[in-house]
């Protein structure tokens, strides 16, 4: 069952991080079962080298980041007229 539910999550998490849909929502569970991968099967490995590392990264950098204006996240946004958030919004200067 745990299995599956990972390869579930990596699946239509990866799907959906790599198209951009719903992609900071779905990079939540993907971050998760990545820390979990590490932790139970990667654990003797330094945590970059081991192989969930990237898509770790990938996906904490979608949910601080977004999806970007090319996914389809950022169409929907352009469309409804209100653009992607940016990190420099709202700082001074």
């Amino acid at each position: 069952v745990n299995a599956g539910m990972a390869g579930l999550t990596e699946a239509l998490g990866g799907a959906l991080l790599g198209v951009g849909l719903f992609a900071r929502l779905a990079s939540v569970p993907v971050i998760f079962c990545m820390l979990v991968a590490y932790a139970s099967a990667h654990r003797a490995e330094a945590f970059y080298a081991a192989k969930p590392f990237w898509f770790f990264v990938t996906a904490v950098v979608v949910l601080a980041l977004g999806a970007g204006r090319w996914s389809i996240d950022g169409q929907l946004a352009a469309r409804r007229g209100s653009p992607p958030a940016r990190l420099d919004e709202g700082s001074p200067g």
